[in-house]
């Protein structure tokens, strides 16, 4: 009986139990039979018949055990059976109930869907795959390849074009009807194939939309960027402009006699004019930073020449404030720009006499390094002042920030002067660090690229000239009556001739020396002066064969008197206050001088003199 095997199916179950029952029904018959035979041989009476019903019986009675035992083996196959069926209902209930949950979680996503097996044939798919493909008069049915699909989608032109998402693994589709579809595919684990269509149309209109918000914004920034160049450049000029006239009228007013008390008031005036110079040459460079108008205009310096200014600059402060500064320079070449470096050391110096006690040393040094294969100089700056603790430095660079010690000095500063250094740093991409002690001092220091020194042939020198130019025909040129009034009594003064214009003259041949300012446009004209800095050549192709107009600037003017005659012009100098590198970039291949306002009296009369026995020689 065990090793009955069970049937599986249905089918097999009923065939069995059928099998069974035949099997039984003879069992009964042949039963049936052996009792009538039993019974007709007890009714004969002879001896020998009268054993042959014992052996009748006995073999009935095996037979009826036999019959017992298929009707008990019969019995259990059939509960068996039974379970085995009512196990297979439950199967199948649950196979069904699965297959409905996951159609009808397949139909209740918002993507398509579609499941290849292993031969690329759909094996089931939602309604929202049905719908791609209805437009097309395709009908898609169970059973159909992959390949006949992508024939489809070819032979309609459905897709526009594609592209493929490294970040999702996906492949992105413009379609013809301007719907985008992110197709997303998945292996089976019996090599079929899982496809989702994602519609993100409105995801990529919103992207368009995006850009065109953004690139809007970014034309925003930059014509607001133009505006703040454009505005700072008309702030340093309209703010240095009463500042140049009165450091003019200042320097006049040195080269007269006085008495005691009169120097010592002139020599107050000085630092007066010493700190606005200094406080609105801070607003305006932290401003410029700010705005990112300021570039650095990078060439080979002398780091002598440079340190040297620096040192010649702040000997007066430095005596004012009884301190001692000295100074030791390597005699190297560095890549920088000369304005935007002397800037920032010159910050870093006004602190170091700042907080340096009466009779106290500044030293401006600088050393040679070699570091990973790169050559620099490391300009330091060191004092024994008051220092800072190790809590002061993390706050030093910020905006605004004055130490403790700074708010008991007598001076006016704002707080910028090391945010501008940190800010002119990383423009030059010079970096700074400090070294610091609370009661010993600090220690800044700014590295600064080792160059090869230029060809001998492209350096300029100011050689000292006597003062051979006494009696000079000089024309100033600037629509500031302030600024003209000073600069004629300054260089009156000096023993000049003097013929001052408020409107650019045609011609300047007559004279020995021309000072013109660059800012000739009244008003709020410098914003267009600014802007044909841009393109010069561009704005000096409409005034060639015609004089400039009261619109120009003094660039303009030079540039007119150069085409317009072909006898030689005198030597011309240009005062300005705008330290763009465009206009830098413009007077360089003009070949012009400059010098920038607030014009400093002395440097003044030296390039004067200078530029005028080059002349003469």
């Amino acid at each position: 009986m065990s090793d009955t095997k069970l049937p599986t199916t249905l089918a097999e179950a009923n065939a069995l139990i059928a099998a069974q029952a035949e099997q039984l029904r003879r069992l009964k018959k042949i039963n049936r039979a052996l009792i009538e035979r039993v019974e007709d041989s007890g009714a004969g009476g002879s001896a020998t018949s009268a054993s042959a019903p014992y052996a009748a019986f006995e073999h009935a009675a095996v037979l009826a055990e036999q019959v017992r035992e298929r009707t008990a083996k019969l019995s259990h196959t059939s509960d068996a059976l039974r379970r085995s069926n009512d196990s297979l209902r439950r199967a199948n209930q649950a196979a069904r109930l699965a297959h409905r949950r996951l159609v009808d979680a397949i139909e209740s996503i918002s993507d398509a869907f579609v499941l290849f097996d292993s031969e690329q044939r759909i094996r089931l798919f939602n309604h929202r795959f049905r719908e791609y493909w209805q437009d097309l008069g395709l009908k898609v049915e169970i059973g159909m390849p992959r390949a006949r699909l992508q024939w489809q989608a070819q032979e309609y032109d459905l897709v526009q074009h594609w592209q493929r998402d490294n970040q999702s693994r996906s492949r992105v589709y413009q379609l013809t009807n301007g719907h985008w579809i992110q197709l997303s595919e998945r292996l089976t684990g019996d090599g079929g194939r899982v496809l989702l269509y994602t519609d993100i149309t409105d995801l990529k209109r919103s992207e368009d939309r995006s850009k065109q918000h953004l690139q809007a914004a970014k034309l925003a920034a930059e014509q607001a960027n133009i505006s703040k160049t454009k505005f700072l450049a008309a702030v340093s000029h309209d703010l240095l402009q009463p500042l140049n006239a009165a450091r003019l009228f200042h320097g006049a007013m040195q080269e007269q006699p006085m008495s005691a008390k009169m120097t010592q008031l002139v020599g107050s005036a000085s630092r007066s004019l010493d700190d606005v110079e200094e406080l609105l040459r801070t607003l305006i460079d932290i401003s410029k930073l700010d705005a990112g108008v300021l570039k650095a205009d990078k060439e080979p310096i002398a780091l002598p020449t440079l340190l040297a200014n620096l040192d010649e600059q702040h000997q007066p402060l430095a005596a004012h404030k009884d301190r001692v500064l000295n100074c030791v320079a390597q005699r190297v070449w560095v890549m920088t720009d000369a304005a935007l470096l002397s800037r920032l050391l010159r910050n870093l110096l006004s602190n170091a006499l700042r907080y340096t006690e009466t009779g106290g040393k500044v030293l401006l040094g600088s050393r040679r390094r070699h570091h990973d294969g790169r050559r620099y100089v490391e300009i330091q700056v060191l004092d024994n002042g008051s220092g800072m603790d190790e809590a002061a430095l993390g706050h030093i660079f910020r905006e605004f920030h004055r130490l403790p010690q700074a708010r008991d000095q007598s001076d006016n500063g704002l707080g910028l002067g090391l945010a501008i250094v940190d800010k002119l740093s990383q423009l030059l991409d010079h970096p700074v660090t400090v070294r610091s002690s609370l009661g010993a001092g600090s220690v800044f220091s700014v590295q600064v690229p080792i160059c090869a020194a230029p060809e001998p042939t492209a350096l300029r020198t100011v050689g000292e000239v006597g003062d051979s130019t006494r009696g000079l025909h000089v024309a100033v040129i600037d629509n500031d009556p302030a600024v003209c009034a000073a600069m004629e009594t300054l260089l009156v003064g000096w023993g000049y001739r003097v013929s001052v214009f408020h409107q650019a003259p045609l011609e300047v041949n007559p004279f020995d020396f021309v000072v013109i300012d660059y800012h000739l446009a009244p008003g709020g004209s410098v914003v267009d002066a600014h802007t044909d800095l841009a393109t010069p050549h561009a704005a000096l192709s409409g005034w060639q064969m015609n004089a400039p107009t009261s619109q120009s600037t003094g660039l303009e003017w030079v540039h007119h008197w150069r085409k317009s005659t072909q006898a030689p012009l005198p030597p011309m100098l240009m005062i300005t206050a705008n330290h763009s590198p465009e206009l830098k970039q413009a007077l360089q291949q003009a070949q012009l001088p400059v010098l920038y306002k607030p014009v400093r009296p002395v440097k003044l009369r030296a390039l004067i003199q200078h530029l005028a026995g080059q002349a003469v020689g």
